[in-house]
């Protein structure tokens, strides 16, 4: 029994949501020092979500470019 997509994909969201907030609160509250390295993870996790999810959609539209237009290139 494996963890959905979705379910990886909402975890992540959240996760974010959390650390761009506790990021602020930090420097907010004068923790300089521990708010920049929460928002360093932060920034790493949205660089890494971004090419995860960039990838699949670059196979996905190169994978429906070509069922479409078979034949032309089957020729």
């Amino acid at each position: 029994m494996g963890i959905s997509k979705k379910l990886i994909k909402l975890l992540l969201v959240i996760i974010m949501i959390a650390l761009v907030i506790s990021s602020f609160l930090l420097i907010i509250l004068g923790h300089y020092t521990s708010g920049i390295i929460v928002g360093g993870i932060f920034m790493f996790l949205a660089n890494f979500v971004n090419w995860w999810f960039s990838d699949k959609n670059e196979e996905y539209v190169y994978s429906n470019i070509y069922e479409h237009n078979r034949d032309r290139w089957n020729k």
